[in-house]
């Protein structure tokens, strides 16, 4: 099959509440692309999916290292140097990169994750060496120096600023990922502690870039409108001097199994309470995370699920409502977040949720809420294929996750196979009250100014 749109196959069956799933033989049918793998001896791995679609291209380079690799006093070093990657090379020198590739009509853009960093453009078919060069170019070649990390500094500290530091539910996240976990990296937002990134410094990203960045730590992906045998010989031309490093090993800190309800509370001056909850769960490639995406899909996607009803809808205790399950290389967490009504009791609007998480541990879903909710799931699976880059991106993560990128080709049978049983199963051996974080952003009793951090995030 040699379009994109593949996913029309599948869409159908998908639009109505009440439709009939397909079976395993079919999805198996339609989830087929024809992707072809490339290692090249220094160790990069390369994904090629050829699509004449459109007239242009994703190129993407995927690196393996997120905030799960850094140290306690080294926190936000990954998305750091995401910002220094865009400084640029003696070839490609800072701030001519965007208006290069704006001038040749593509868009150019990155992201930081807790596992991976992902650096993506997109480019009419024509520029197909324009992105090889440059990316295999800032692999090797890319300026580091004390002035550019002096700046870009301030300017990673203001984005700190807008998204955690003044912003509710940045605040709310940050806390909630500190108090579930306790020991492992991911208990560090992405974006880093204020201190960690006040004195990260130029010997610190040279360190790290010379560790993390280098083919061997790498997936390039390659999808859309390009000749394979061009992009091979690119490939070999600018990447395979690039000499492979020594990895260090993978990060192996064991989070001590929680035995018990964790609490905090920031008091901030605001009207209404937000709350977040987690329990840990399993990493991104166990079995288990089909049937937690669909338990979340129940419990809190859209108006029609059960919290929603309930506690938005019936009761009006809450404004709004999210569920999510979210896996990771390491962990994962089972995710609910909601913001309160004004004035509304706190103890009470907990008692009436985890009421109906008891429920899911206590008796199995419907038939029909099980359809429903694995026809929303495999559609938003599908729909994030609709694009060269959404294509790009499932390649990249099931070969990370994975060691292997045809797990795209099997998830949605995976979601199919997903039983009543399993998801009561999976309420139980997660959703336990001992295994819960709560995290609330609460109103200040009395006005005046405003108290710091250290005296505000109060644990209980």
């Amino acid at each position: 099959m040699d379009r994109i749109f593949f996913y029309f196959l599948l869409f159908g069956w998908m639009q109505g509440s009440h439709a009939d799933l397909p079976n395993e033989q079919k999805v198996s049918e339609a989830i087929q692309i024809p992707v072809k793998k490339k290692q090249l001896k220094n160790g990069l791995t390369v994904l090629m999916y050829e699509n004449h679609s459109a007239p242009f291209f994703s190129y993407q380079q995927w690196f393996k290292v997120g905030s799960i690799n850094e140290e306690p006093g080294r926190t936000g070093l990954a998305h750091f140097f995401e910002h220094l990657m865009f400084k640029g090379t003696t070839k490609y020198p800072g701030g001519s990169i965007d208006k290069l590739i704006g001038e040749k009509g593509g868009v150019f853009n990155a992201f930081t994750t807790y596992d991976f960093t992902a650096y993506h453009m997109e480019l009419p078919t024509e520029n197909l060496e324009l992105a090889v060069d440059l990316e295999s170019d800032r692999m090797i070649h890319l300026n580091l120096n004390l002035e550019q990390i002096k700046s870009e500094r301030e300017v990673v500290k203001e984005e700190r600023r807008l998204r955690i530091d003044n912003e509710i539910l940045g605040l709310l996240q940050e806390k909630l990922w500190k108090i579930t976990y306790l020991t492992h990296p991911y208990r560090s937002e992405v974006i880093g502690s204020m201190e960690d990134l006040g004195r990260a410094s130029l010997q610190d990203f040279v360190d790290f870039y010379k560790t993390h960045y280098s083919p061997n730590n790498a997936v390039v992906v390659v999808v859309g409108d390009f000749e394979p045998k061009k992009l091979e010989t690119l490939l070999d031309k600018y990447y395979s001097k690039i000499p492979a490093q020594t990895l260090p090993s993978s990060p192996t800190v064991v989070e001590a199994v929680q035995k018990g309800e964790r609490r905090a509370k920031i008091i901030r001056p605001v009207q209404n309470i937000s709350v977040g909850i987690s329990y840990k769960t399993v990493k991104a490639t166990d079995k288990d995370s089909y049937a937690l995406d669909i338990l979340a899909h129940i419990l809190g996607a859209g108006s029609s699920s059960r919290l929603y009803k309930k506690l938005v809808r019936n009761q009006q205790f809450a404004t709004q409502l999210g569920v999510s399950s979210m896996g990771l290389a390491d962990s994962g967490l089972f995710m609910i977040s909601l913001s309160l009504k004004p004035e509304q009791d706190l103890e009470k609007v907990l008692s009436s949720l985890f009421a109906e998480i008891y429920r899911a541990r206590k008796e199995k879903v419907t038939v029909e809420e099980l359809e429903n909710a694995k026809n929303a799931v495999m559609k938003e699976f599908v729909e994030g294929l609709k694009t060269f880059r959404g294509v790009g991106h499932a390649l990249a993560v099931n070969e990370i996750y994975f060691g292997d990128y045809q797990k795209i080709f099997t998830s949605l049978k995976d979601y199919l196979k997903v039983t009543t049983e399993d998801i009561l199963n999976v309420a139980n051996k997660y959703l336990q009250p001992q295994s819960r974080s709560i995290v609330t952003v609460e109103p200040q009793k009395e006005l005046g100014s405003q108290l710091s951090d250290k005296n505000t995030a109060q644990e209980e």
